[in-house]
């Protein structure tokens, strides 16, 4: 029972400890590593091309990249998973907008790799490079090879190279969204009251609700770690006290 306690005890507090390390900084890396643009304007498909056009000659004044945005459910052997599928139109553009990696030291190009999935998604549908899956977008289904799973934090994704979805689906790809780097505050202004924009996603906000989630999580974590610590003190505590106390063998023999 004594190495148990231990044990126990112990093992509580390399769990908090790991698990103040795996989540420390995981929204500063995607917001600032992995993802490098600060809002996402989703565009009406539907709109006149008069607001196309007074769209696209204010959008020159900023850093932006033109995508295919699309949510998703994918499914494999009875788990399904909600996923975002980017679709961008320039992939050397795409680059610094989006920082696809492997690890630092392994970048993934999306041309040679033409679907990459995000490590989070492949792990929950057991997805694995070379795997095919099958999505649809734009209204046509597609099936894809997984050419590379990246490295992500935050919400799940596929990502398609442009020449992959049109030799896949047979037709020219759409956009319905934007990348746009810049001070956030400046673009919503800019931008929400267009007739063409349909929404205007602040990110920064997001990672910012993530910071304040993981910093509450982090407090419990600390918690249970002091907790553990105090917990296996009390055990030594009260083993070191049973030796001094109990009899020795010598002790009972002169009793």
């Amino acid at each position: 029972m004594t190495i148990f306690g231990v044990a126990g005890c112990t093992a509580l507090i390399f769990f908090g400890f790991a698990m103040i390390d795996s989540l420390k900084d995981t929204a500063n890396i995607q917001q600032n590593e992995i993802h490098n643009y600060k809002v996402v304007a989703i565009l009406d498909e539907k709109a006149q091309d008069k607001d196309f056009e007074t769209y696209d000659e204010k959008i020159k004044d900023y850093n932006h990249l033109a995508i295919r945005n699309e949510s998703a459910s994918l499914e494999k052997d009875g788990t399904e998973l909600d996923i975002s599928i980017v679709i961008p139109e320039n992939n050397k553009e795409f680059k610094d907008f989006v920082n696809l990696r492997k690890d630092k030291k392994n970048p993934i190009d999306l041309e040679e790799s033409g679907a990459v999935i995000t490590e989070n998604a492949s792990n929950i549908l057991k997805i694995k490079e070379n795997d095919k899956i099958k999505v649809r977008v734009d209204g046509k289904e597609i099936e894809v090879k997984v050419g590379a799973i990246a490295e992500n934090y935050v919400s799940d994704y596929l990502y398609l190279s442009k020449k992959t979805y049109e030799d896949l689906s047979k037709d020219k790809l759409g956009l319905n969204a934007n990348y746009i780097d810049g001070d956030p505050k400046e673009i919503i202004d800019d931008f929400e009251d267009e007739d063409v924009v349909m929404a205007v996603i602040n990110t920064s906000k997001a990672y910012a609700s993530m910071d304040a989630l993981l910093a509450n999580l982090n407090l419990v974590i600390i918690v249970i770690t002091l907790i553990s610590s105090v917990l296996a003190s009390v055990v030594l505590y009260n083993i070191t006290c049973l030796l001094y106390t109990s009899p020795s063998p010598r002790d009972k023999r002169q009793s």
